[in-house]
């Protein structure tokens, strides 16, 4: 098989769909589907893309002057940070050990952007697809750390990124994983003993 352009597209898409749909598995949680959609473009966009993914600036910063903008520049920053706190606070988490901003910061600018992008829209769907990206924010990182660590293997023992990740999603994964390091999570103690 000849690879070109059309192809790689379609390899990579057929990837990522597959890729998410096991992550999705073992995690306990499927995204709506005009999430996954998303994020299924949004992986293969990274690899085929040549624009960069990841901003130079503060999001904080970045959010602020979207406020200033066109209505069509501010949906593509509000967008683009979105995209960003999605891919850094799942994909690459590891990156934000023993930072300043953590993880929360990441996802807590994710959610803004993508709210006040589901507000900025006129199309349903748009609407729709914004507010659920928000609304599910937490759940679509946890995702994408399922699939990271397939990936990259970025939670071979990090027990307490996994901790982390259970007490706040409640993931079937992470659960998993603790349980395959012998940490059995309180609340999972309770029910045993009940």
């Amino acid at each position: 098989m000849e690879f070109n352009s059309e192809n790689l597209l379609t390899t990579a898409q057929a990837f990522f769909a597959d890729e998410l749909k096991k992550a999705s598995k073992d995690l306990g949680y499927m995204p709506p589907q005009n999430c996954y959609i998303y994020l299924v473009d949004l992986l293969n966009q990274s690899v085929t893309q040549n624009e960069p993914l990841f901003l130079d600036e503060m999001l904080s910063v970045k959010i602020l002057s979207a406020q200033n903008e066109s209505i069509a520049e501010r949906k593509r920053i509000l967008r683009l940070v979105g995209d960003h706190s999605l891919c850094l606070s799942g994909l690459f988490s590891s990156s934000l050990k023993r930072k300043v901003v953590d993880v929360d910061f990441y996802e807590g600018m994710g959610r803004l952007a993508f709210d006040q992008l589901s507000s900025s829209h006129q199309d349903k769907s748009g609407v729709e697809l914004f507010s659920l990206l928000s609304q599910h924010f937490s759940q679509i990182v946890s995702l994408l750390s399922c699939l990271g660590d397939t990936l990259f293997y970025q939670y071979k023992q990090d027990i307490l990124r996994l901790h982390d990740l259970y007490g706040k999603t409640q993931s079937k994964y992470a659960l998993k994983k603790l349980i395959e390091l012998g940490q059995i999570p309180v609340d999972q103690k309770i029910k045993a003993q009940q």
